[in-house]
């Protein structure tokens, strides 16, 4: 019973940090869309940059103690390349149908 209790308190500590982290990644990549200064829009983009990095990390932790988010990633994976295929071919279709 304590197990499950660390694991889920584990399972939301890594949630609320990914959360924590998107939401960097946002403000740093919205301050730069603001800015005319090269090198500021730059060093926005660097750090924010790094902050998807540490998105990364805390999801491959939270894959591993979460085996119902690692199958639904795959399963979103796949339905991603599905719906990558039909707009491929329905962009292809549509170019053929206007030559």
């Amino acid at each position: 019973m304590i197990s499950l209790k660390i694991n889920h308190i584990r399972k939301k500590l890594l949630r609320t940090a990914i959360i924590a982290e998107f939401d960097a990644v946002n403000l740093y990549e919205e301050e730069a869309a603001l800015t005319t200064n090269k090198q500021i829009k730059r060093i926005l983009f660097d750090v924010a940059k790094a902050e998807k990095e540490h998105v990364s990390e805390f999801q491959t932790f939270l894959l591993g103690f979460d085996m119902e988010q690692s199958e639904a990633l795959e399963e979103g994976k796949k339905r991603s390349r599905r719906t990558q295929f039909i707009i491929f071919v329905s962009f292809v279709y549509i170019c053929l149908r206007l030559s």
